[in-house]
């Protein structure tokens, strides 16, 4: 959803809808950056270029259907060199820090390879979505490229 400016001031209508839609009794689950990487160009000279969109995610009942496994994402790949050693403040340096009995019950974590120790089918999706616009000869802002 995007947003407008009235005065040089922001109106932040994708929030005002999504809190609206709370007041009815929705459940905001999770709000989603749309990041255009090859956003249109603006003339502002003022404020950074928007390059983002919102999508938020609603449901109306505490009970809804959720497929993450529909749009997971790959683990990240550690080398050698960067995996994780030591825990969450030694996270990919080298010479990290070994906590001892740190998750002693989980072998996969204690081998090195903790982006492997996690769901098999790949790691549940972030909130920020890189999706590039279509290419379009038009002018038309709204393209989104469905592959």
């Amino acid at each position: 959803m995007g947003d407008t400016y009235r005065k040089k001031s922001l109106l932040g209508i994708p929030w005002r809808v999504a809190l609206s839609l709370q007041n009815d009794g929705w459940i905001l689950r999770s709000d989603i950056i749309w990041h255009k990487p090859n956003a249109m160009p603006s003339s502002t000279k003022n404020r950074p270029t928007t390059d983002h969109e919102y999508i938020f995610l609603f449901a109306r009942n505490p009970e809804y259907y959720y497929d993450a496994d529909a749009i997971r994402e790959p683990h990240v790949t550690f080398t050698d060199k960067s995996k994780m050693k030591g825990g969450r403040n030694h996270f990919g340096k080298t010479n990290g820090t070994p906590e001892i009995g740190k998750n002693s019950g989980n072998s996969n974590l204690h081998d090195g390879r903790w982006d492997q120790a996690f769901h098999p089918k790949g790691r549940n999706k972030r909130t920020v979505w890189e999706i590039p616009l279509s290419k379009f000869r038009d002018v038309h802002f709204f393209l989104v490229r469905l592959s």
